[in-house]
């Protein structure tokens, strides 16, 4: 599920199919890909198709758009204690591209970095040609309990499809995930991950132990059987503090 992407009422003039829109972006997805299609081989992409193109790649893995631009040199490092966090980032992530994978927990209080740093290692990994996915807890389980009774919708081809990436990242897990049956679904995604040997990353603002309970105990320890580092964001939230500074 992906509320970024919004389907427009105009139309394209060539191709006659509603243009789409991510964040400040208009595009015809056909456009786009005609495009892409007929450039000779020696010729130079354009600073604006290739602005869209990065645009449409990162709408795909599920970047917020708030974090289109995040990367580790541009992460705020307002504490002494954000540099060591980083610096496990960038070789975490390094050991990704050489697929040497691990499970990976982001814990602390919201205004932290949590998320841009982990989609700054989304997108490093997405141009090294690692297959990406990044979802919000709630959004992912709001996939399965919003297509109850939908006969074209099967819940394990989409477990299948979700599991398939080789990184997953579930943003804001135990925050609004956790009524209905929301948060089942996306414990069924990560323990079928853990069965494809899969990493995941997983961004909360909750305290280790509270993390671990609301996990489980099966879960957890699936987790760390493949081996797992927790990061810990012990910084307030760092929004506020440059508001006084």
């Amino acid at each position: 599920m992906n509320t970024l992407i919004k389907t427009l009422d105009t139309y394209c003039d060539i191709h006659h199919i509603p243009m789409s829109k991510f964040g400040p972006i208009h595009y015809c997805k056909e456009c786009i890909q005609k495009e892409n299609n007929e450039r000779p081989k020696y010729s130079l992409p354009s600073e604006d198709f290739l602005r869209r193109r990065k645009h449409v790649e990162f709408m795909d893995i599920g970047i917020p758009q708030r974090h289109i631009n995040a990367s580790f040199d541009n992460y705020n490092l307002t504490y002494r204690s954000q540099k060591e966090v980083l610096n496990t980032m960038v070789d975490l992530t390094n050991n990704f591209k050489e697929r040497n994978y691990q499970n990976l927990v982001l814990i602390g209080k919201e205004g932290t970095g949590k998320t841009h740093l982990a989609c700054a290692m989304a997108k490093e990994l997405n141009e090294a040609g690692i297959s990406v996915k990044f979802m919000k807890s709630f959004d992912l389980g709001c996939l399965f309990v919003e297509n109850w009774g939908n006969e074209e919708f099967f819940e394990t081809e989409e477990i299948e499809k979700i599991s398939s990436y080789d990184l997953l990242i579930v943003d804001e897990y135990g925050l609004y995930d956790q009524k209905e049956h929301h948060k089942d679904y996306v414990d069924k995604v990560l323990l079928k991950r853990y069965d494809l040997n899969k990493p995941t990353i997983i961004i909360s603002n909750l305290k280790e132990d509270e993390l671990i309970d609301t996990l489980g105990f099966r879960l957890w320890s699936r987790l760390n059987e493949d081996r797992v580092t927790v990061l810990e964001f012990k910084w307030d939230d760092y929004r506020r503090a440059n508001k006084f500074v």
